[in-house]
């Protein structure tokens, strides 16, 4: 018997890889993207290319969204509510989104009888090809499971988080450790720079000295590249932090820090030389 198809729409730089995973694990997806070279690349690979009109209405019962922008997984789903969908359809967004946009999502699926997972994902592009990627998600119990047997394809380690939203706080505190270490290794760098050192030497000891660490020394070579693009990056990285939306009575010592690293990458973005940098709408 074959398997039942699984939609998945978003095959960029972490979708594309993930759909190539999950047909090489003989899963049946059926993919979109509006960028018709994704679409063939992935058709290569053995899954089947749909257009943006065969999901203009949502007749799958297995969703994986991988998008760059949760407004486009809102108007997204808000068509699929509207037009109609399978009653026991199971969303799961890999989408990285504010807690608040994945409850609105929910609330949405709710009212046609579907379920959604918000389902963050870290590992990067290069975990996104081996399947070394941690998958964290939000929402019923029953949804997670029936989705389990995907989810462990996508990465090797999966974890119920809890309701929907906790799995996006849970991707934000992951980034604020990661922006924290990339964070203290420009300022190191920026440190020996005003002081006049030579960056070779500079860099070579913050690397292979104390300071170094994988989360920096495996990304340095495209970070000290000429075509890197810092204003994505650090568009990104905002993104990311914005997951955890904090309140006026939230007492954690770790807040501070937290707004002041999102401040800092605010006003790192705000001069950069070119400020049109943004993510890529679906």
């Amino acid at each position: 018997m074959s398997q039942p198809p699984i939609l998945f729409v978003g095959i960029g730089r972490i979708g594309l890889p993930i759909v190539r995973r999950m047909v090489a694990h003989g899963l049946n997806v059926h993919a979109y993207d509006n960028n018709a070279a994704a679409v063939a690349d992935v058709q290569r690979h053995g899954a089947i290319g749909l257009t943006r009109d065969a999901i203009s209405r949502l007749t799958y019962a297995r969703v994986v969204l991988c998008l760059p922008d949760p407004g486009v997984a809102t108007t997204l789903i808000g068509n699929w509510v509207k037009n109609g969908l399978p009653k026991d359809a199971i969303i799961a967004d890999l989408t990285t989104m504010p807690p608040s946009t994945a409850k609105r999502h929910a609330e949405m699926l709710a009212e046609s009888g579907a379920m959604y997972l918000d389902t963050p994902v870290t590992g990067g592009q290069r975990g996104a090809e081996s399947g070394n990627m941690v998958v964290i998600a939000g929402g019923p119990g029953g949804a997670f499971e029936a989705m389990l047997p995907i989810l462990r394809v996508i990465g090797e380690t999966v974890h119920h988080a809890g309701q929907v939203g906790s799995a996006s706080l849970v991707k934000a505190v992951n980034q604020f450790v990661y922006l924290s270490y990339n964070f203290a290794f420009a300022k190191g760098l920026q440190l020996a720079r005003g002081l006049g050192l030579p960056d070779a030497v500079a860099v070579d000891t913050l690397t292979k000295g104390a300071a170094g660490h994988p989360l920096i020394n495996d990304r340095l070579p495209s970070t000290l590249s000429s075509n890197f693009n810092e204003g994505f990056l650090l568009k990104r990285c905002l993104k990311d932090l914005d997951c955890l939306e904090l309140t006026t009575d939230q007492a954690n010592p770790a807040i501070d820090a937290f707004e002041r690293l999102r401040n800092e990458i605010r006003r790192a973005i705000e001069g950069c030389s070119d400020g049109s940098h943004s993510d890529k709408e679906l």
